[in-house]
């Protein structure tokens, strides 16, 4: 094959995919905002939250909260900070 063949060829395979890498990258940022808002209603709150009360007040689906909490929770373990999340009951 020739070097100039092989360029076009991974050019052509990057073009197709980058309307996935988009949506990808997008569906990462809202997850990471999510997480974040997850974590500042935490902190004011005082008290814990149900996930129907986080569903409310976020304007989200389940789905979307329980990623979100994934996020947080993996998140808050990778740069070994304080806190953690924990259900209760």
């Amino acid at each position: 094959m020739r070097p100039g063949k092989r360029l076009l060829e991974l050019t052509k395979v990057e073009n197709i995919s980058r309307g996935q890498m988009t949506q990808q990258l997008q569906e990462k940022q809202t997850t990471a905002q999510i997480a974040a808002a997850i974590e500042s209603l935490l902190f004011v709150s005082g008290r814990p939250l149900e996930r129907a009360e986080l569903r409310k007040l976020l304007n989200i689906d389940d789905a979307d909260l329980m990623g979100g909490l994934r996020r947080l929770t993996e998140s808050l373990e990778s740069q070994e900070r304080g806190i953690r999340v924990q259900r209760l009951g």
